[in-house]
């Protein structure tokens, strides 16, 4: 009898937490909700359409879309399952070798930028910039740097300018040149993304922590913060 009156207690004193979190979560509904109907118009609903699109027959002409399941991938591997694989490949690899280097080089700027006594808003919107920067543009500065001839900054350096390079190199008409363009131009584009997420958990480092370590390791003291952001 005593256990189920306080199992009864218990669950209204749970009811009166989850009334409160309620209310206290209310006021920000209206700063909230802009983003998350952007996000479900521009983000979420895409990504189920096209998971839609993938189990029809979409004519996108006649508008007109015919179910039929696994048809389409049957179809992609059964009659260009050497593309796909590539395709596949291709993938894993830009994942492999750029998500790395993005997180190393994001961590050593967010050091560098979080140690800076001045102009550290000028060098933290420098390394942004490129985040902000349409790929459109951004690819046409890589075609145009990495073009194949002497037209090719690139190619001008190497062979023109430092003598490095015997020949003139097409890097965007080969598999592994065109592979090594499309991981710098990740990793040169999103480093600023890894680097302000790392700066913001630097800046968020207690000063107690950094006077702590200095008591602990005097010759070891410094102000960047980088395992105590991590771990």
């Amino acid at each position: 009898m005593l256990s189920a009156y306080n199992l009864q207690d218990s669950l209204r004193h749970e009811k009166k937490l989850l009334r409160k979190r309620v209310r206290n979560l209310v006021p920000a509904v209206p700063f909230v909700l802009p983003g998350v109907l952007l996000a479900c118009v521009f983000v979420l609903y895409p990504m189920l359409f096209n998971v839609r699109i993938s189990f029809s027959n979409y004519q996108i002409v006649q508008r007109s879309m015919t179910w039929v399941g696994f048809d389409n991938f049957v179809a992609l591997f059964a009659e260009r399952g050497d593309r796909t694989l590539l395709a596949i490949r291709n993938n894993f690899l830009y994942a492999m070798v750029t998500t790395p280097f993005i997180m190393l080089f994001g961590l050593i700027f967010a050091v560098m930028v979080n140690s800076l006594k001045r102009s550290q808003l000028l060098f933290r919107t420098c390394f942004y910039l490129p985040v902000i920067t349409s790929w459109v543009i951004v690819g046409n500065v890589f075609a145009y740097m990495f073009n194949a001839g002497g037209a090719g900054l690139i190619n001008y350096l190497l062979k023109d300018i430092f003598h490095i390079l015997p020949e003139y190199v097409s890097w965007l008409n080969r598999t592994w040149t065109a592979n090594l363009v499309i991981w710098l131009l990740s990793i040169w584009k999103n480093i600023g993304w890894a680097m302000v997420i790392y700066l913001a958990g630097l800046q968020g480092i207690s000063i107690d922590l950094y006077e702590a370590a200095c008591w602990a390791e005097p010759t070891g003291c410094s102000s960047s913060g980088a395992s105590p952001c991590r771990f």
